[in-house]
């Protein structure tokens, strides 16, 4: 979830949610258990300024979502891991996918798509496989 205020975002999934509606947030993993960090770390590093929002792991820690959930007035029922991997067939499918997300617009308008495009595929290379397909091992917990 990409917010500057994560607390409010939820408040506001629960103030336009009906009556006995049901709310599914999806949220990255432990950034340890998830390959896209890479690509994400290397794209901060050339920003002029951390973005604000604490970033795509802000609410990947133990019960941050589950209290943020609780505290806007919605009801935690449950909590769940899967996996979502991202397969490119090559470094310009990967780019065309990865440079569409609003955090890499935002990141191409501080710095320039040149300097964003050149660190995300340097960054995408290590996972390269054979027949040069690139694979992205992703958990999504929510």
């Amino acid at each position: 979830m990409y917010a500057s205020d994560m607390e409010q975002a939820i408040k506001e999934l629960a103030r336009v949610t009906r009556l006995h509606g049901r709310v599914a947030i999806a949220s990255w993993g432990k950034p340890e258990d998830c390959e896209m960090r890479d690509v994400f770390s290397a794209v901060i590093s050339i920003l002029p300024s951390k973005p604000s929002g604490g970033g795509p792991f802000a609410l990947s820690a133990p019960r941050v979502l589950a209290a943020l959930i609780e505290g806007s007035g919605l009801r935690f029922v449950e909590q769940g891991e899967t996996r979502c991997d991202f397969g490119y067939p090559n470094i310009d499918i990967c780019w065309r996918a990865l440079s569409s997300a609003g955090s890499l617009q935002a990141a191409m308008n501080a710095v320039g798509e040149t300097a964003v495009r050149e660190k995300v595929e340097d960054t995408a290379k290590k996972y390269q496989m054979l027949l040069a397909q690139l694979l992205f091992v992703t958990p999504l917990f929510g």
